[in-house]
């Protein structure tokens, strides 16, 4: 398996990416209320949005996707720090 190539077109990410899916997928349905569901969601996310960056600048998309997928990334961490209230 030629290394560089397998990462360079974006396919390692896609396994992370798969990964962080399934992970919700195992955990989401044990969650009685639906507040915590949402919890889960919410601490996955900013780094869903930074690995999806990963992807499209391993993939030469547009810059404005990776910026965009790197901006939508911090208010997001800026919530679950407030859910956990780390940030008062």
């Amino acid at each position: 398996m030629n290394w560089p190539a397998y990462l360079a077109h974006g396919a390692a990410v896609d396994l992370i990416l798969g990964v962080m899916v399934i992970e919700y997928l195992v955990f989401a349905p044990r969650q009685t209320e639906p507040a915590r569901r949402i919890d889960l969601l919410i601490a996955l996310l900013p780094g869903l949005f930074l690995v999806l960056a990963l992807r499209f600048a391993l993939t030469g998309a547009n810059v404005l996707w990776i910026a965009g997928c790197l901006a939508a990334s911090f208010p997001v961490h800026l919530m679950d720090l407030r859910r956990r209230e780390l940030l008062r």
